[in-house]
């Protein structure tokens, strides 16, 4: 997979799949960046909302960020499809173009990051 060069610089992005556990609705090609640094997954609002997914108005997290600004996501429970394997359960979104995959669905893998040639894969 390419790195995007949407980022400055350049940085690893996946596109994955959302899926409405209620509807079966999906989407797919939302564009996640693969975050070391982070250690949770945070999905795009825009694209929870296309698929009809309740965003929970009670249950958030407040995300600081490496430059001390916080912010409040919000939790959602749909199935998550990156690389073939699928995850269900809850997610947090947040107002963003793209996600981020943390380290909480990045641990269940083995992927190589390849900075010289910009692309990244998994190891079987």
């Amino acid at each position: 997979m390419k790195y995007s060069d949407k980022n400055q610089p350049p940085a690893p992005i996946a596109k994955v799949i959302l899926r409405n556990i209620e509807t079966s609705e999906s989407v797919s090609n939302v564009p996640m960046l693969l975050d070391t640094g982070s250690d949770i997954t945070l999905l795009p609002k825009s694209f929870c909302e296309e698929i009809g997914v309740e965003i929970s108005e009670t249950e958030f997290l407040e995300l600081e960020g490496f430059n001390n600004a916080t912010s409040l996501a919000f939790y959602v429970r749909l199935e998550f499809i990156f690389l073939n394997k699928m995850f269900r359960g809850k997610f947090l979104v947040y107002e963003s173009d793209e996600g981020l995959i943390g380290r909480d669905i990045l641990n269940e893998f083995s992927i190589v990051f390849d900075g010289k040639s910009l692309s990244w894969y998994e190891l079987d």
